[in-house]
């Protein structure tokens, strides 16, 4: 899990892009329940119980859904969410 650990260095020293529009506080959400469950994955062992796995899941479907009214800069930031979680759940795909 070592991209993880690369990804959510990135993430924390990134500045939260500016947000407008009726989806801001969804993104807020989004990125911080999905940060929530990385901080989780990597201070406890690398172990996410059911109902972090199934709010992580929910949480990438809406982001899904949400991306493709993101400008330039969001899309980078959010990306880079999109992809730790997509990570995570890959773990407990295997």
């Amino acid at each position: 899990m070592s991209d993880l650990s690369t990804l959510w260095a990135q993430h924390r020293d990134a500045d939260y892009p500016r947000m407008h529009g009726p989806n801001a506080g969804e993104f807020m959400t989004l990125d911080t329940v999905i940060c929530g469950c990385v901080t989780h994955y990597l201070d406890s062992g690398h172990d996410l119980d059911p109902q972090r796995m199934e709010m992580l899941r929910d949480c990438l479907n809406d982001l899904n859904n949400l991306m493709p009214e993101l400008n330039e800069a969001a899309s980078t930031y959010f990306a880079r969410l999109h992809h730790m979680a997509t990570l995570l759940i890959d773990v407990y795909r295997h």
